[in-house]
């Protein structure tokens, strides 16, 4: 989320999310991983430190959507 932290937190406790999530309020993250201009942007981070970004971008409405977007993603990069 490019919203200010506490902005962002609000709304995720508003919606009743429990995962992690980042804020990105100067874009430095947006820009480091290359993210399209689109929104939702969904990256995994792998047990091995690489990422790998949700295509195609996914607006997610339960916590097993989550789940399988996370194990589809979660092999390491080759």
């Amino acid at each position: 989320m490019q919203d200010q932290p506490a902005d962002a937190l609000d709304a995720l406790t508003a919606l009743g999310a429990h995962y992690p999530s980042v804020t990105d309020p100067d874009a430095a993250l947006l820009a480091a991983l290359r993210s399209p201009p689109v929104l939702p942007v969904t990256y995994v981070l792998r047990p091995d430190g690489s990422v790998a970004w949700v295509d195609p971008p996914v607006v997610f409405r339960t916590p097993d959507e989550v789940a399988a977007a996370v194990a589809r993603s979660a092999e390491p990069a080759r």
